[in-house]
């Protein structure tokens, strides 16, 4: 029996005698990745491209504003009003936050021979919010419509915005085929 009290009694001055030395212990694990997390950081969300780009002549007819941030957006909020030296181009009441999270379109139509000028959250207290519900920064950005042939067709808007098929400025807009079939019925004579 006392030899068994001084195995233990040794082991456990060699396990405390051990545990003032770092280089004993096993390296913490690293720290497990989270598929789709957003840390938001302290600075409040910036628009980074536009388009039309600033100062730029577009043709006129119908337009799909761009918007993109530099973080997460949610879609609760948004506001677009007049700047400085120009019209606020005729929108869509609402615009659509794309997939990517950063990327609002919304579908507006340009007169010819017209300067335009947008400011986001320029009037409302809070309008584009970030997911972490930050007020992004006011900003402000001015273009033209020329005189040249206008653009006809939602396709030809947004090929001119560099948007894919799926990115459509109007929330709901499939396939041709699917409009169609999704109308109701003529009323039986």
């Amino acid at each position: 029996m006392r030899k068994f009290g001084w195995r233990c009694g040794a082991a456990l001055g060699l396990a405390v005698a051990g545990a003032g030395d770092a280089s004993a212990r096993p390296p913490p694990a690293p720290p497990t990745p989270v598929e789709g997390l957003t840390v938001m950081g302290s600075a409040p969300p910036q628009v980074v491209a536009t388009y039309p780009a600033p100062s730029a002549e577009v043709a006129p007819g119908e337009l799909v504003l761009k918007v993109v941030f530099d973080q997460p957006m949610t879609e609760a909020g948004w506001a677009y009003s007049q700047g400085a030296g120009g019209e606020l181009p005729p929108c869509l009441a609402q615009p659509r936050l794309l997939a990517d999270r950063k990327t609002f379109v919304l579908l507006c139509m340009l007169r010819p021979d017209t300067r335009y000028a947008v400011r986001l959250n320029g009037v409302v207290a809070r309008g584009f919010l970030n997911a972490g519900d930050r007020s992004a920064r006011a900003y402000e950005f001015q273009f033209a419509a020329g005189d040249g042939e206008p653009v006809r067709t939602l396709d030809a808007a947004m090929r001119a915005a560099g948007l894919k098929d799926d990115e459509s400025p109007i929330m709901g807009r499939g396939p041709a085929a699917g409009a169609i079939e999704s109308r109701p019925p003529a009323a039986a004579p």
